[in-house]
């Protein structure tokens, strides 16, 4: 084989057997003693210059970093490479250590996982109980931290890898009606039947805070976060018609240390632009927060320990509902109406 050399290029040399350019990488020691190369093959010099960084980045960083174990490298993705809020920080946190840390996949090197590896810890994942969604999340977490983390495996090895098929279905099997679509799937919601038994429930209690809360929500589409901020002075038109969406209530996460040390309530925009909406009400809806508008100047003047702050939804004290109370509201109304649980 003749072979010229690139001018500067030690690594590039074009083949006039082949008639094409070439890159090569030493990557170790063969047992005979002799260099062990790659190569790779292009129809131009550029083509293999970044086959050659491709190279380089696979084999010349890996042997650097091939003793990292993925339990010291996701909590190091986590923090250090993510562009990530806090919340979504911790939610990513809760994965690793339910469902990670303590698996035999944790404590292995990265550069050693294989494919059979990952099947068999989804088959354990499945065979403890896990779900084939939660088992989907902890897939889409693992294969974007073998991403990032190209420079300790040649491949990643979670790409192709199926849910188990044994794994449970979580999802509420949601009766179809003629009305729906066979393509719309299956969703953890109310039955239409569920949902009218709820309402009516709802609306004869409507005087409850978490009650209209809930109406508001089933109202509008609004999430849970969005409804909680929502002020009469900022948010709601003079006639209450029309609700504007703005920001949203998170409960955040505070870090030291790579620990949480304390939540607190934090008004945030939304993720996105489209986030930001006018919602008009239905009239029923209107009317159950003008009249619930109504009582809270009542208590206002009544209460000399409730300070009025605009909230439409809020605690004893006026200020925020803490995230979790609605939730446990909702489960009481479900047990006593013997309905399916859902989420908010």
């Amino acid at each position: 084989m003749s072979k010229k050399r690139a001018n500067g290029e030690g690594n590039l040399g074009f083949s006039e057997s082949k008639k094409l350019w070439y890159c090569s990488l030493q990557i170790g020691t063969k047992p005979n003693g002799k260099l062990d190369r790659v190569y790779r093959y292009g129809q131009t010099q550029q083509e293999v210059k970044d086959k050659l960084v491709d190279l380089v980045h696979k084999y010349g960083t890996l042997r650097l970093n091939k003793d990292i174990t993925l339990n010291a490298w996701y909590p190091e993705w986590v923090f250090e490479y993510l562009e990530v809020s806090d919340k979504t920080r911790q939610s990513y946190l809760g994965i690793w250590e339910k469902h990670i840390k303590n698996y035999p996949i944790g404590k292995m090197k990265m550069s050693e996982i294989t494919k059979v590896e990952v099947k068999k810890y989804f088959n354990q994942l499945a065979r403890d109980g896990r779900s084939k969604q939660r088992i989907t999340t902890i897939k889409y977490r693992l294969t974007t931290a073998f991403n990032d983390g190209s420079e300790y495996i040649i491949k990643n090895p979670i790409l192709g890898i199926q849910i188990p098929k044994n794994a449970k279905d979580s999802s509420r099997k949601y009766r179809k009606d003629d009305t729906l679509n066979s393509d719309e799937g299956e969703y953890n919601a109310f039955t239409i039947d569920e949902q009218r038994k709820f309402v009516s429930f709802l609306l004869k209690n409507s005087q409850y805070p978490l009650n209209l809360l809930f109406i508001t929500c089933l109202g509008t589409g609004m999430r849970l976060g969005e409804a909680l901020v929502l002020s009469y002075t900022i948010d709601s038109n003079e006639d209450f018609t029309e609700i504007s969406v703005t920001r949203n209530l998170q409960r955040v996460p505070i870090f030291e240390n790579r620990k949480v040390v304390r939540y607190e309530l934090q008004e945030l925009p939304p993720k996105s632009k489209a986030g930001i909406r006018k919602i008009p009400l239905p009239e029923i809806l209107t009317k159950l927060l003008k009249k619930a508008h109504l009582e809270q100047k009542l208590k206002a003047r009544m209460d000399p320990f409730f300070e009025d702050k605009g909230l439409i939804f809020y605690n004893e004290l006026g200020g925020y509902i803490e995230s979790k109370m609605p939730l446990r509201r909702l489960r009481a109304i479900e047990k006593k109406l013997d309905i399916s649980p859902v989420n908010i």
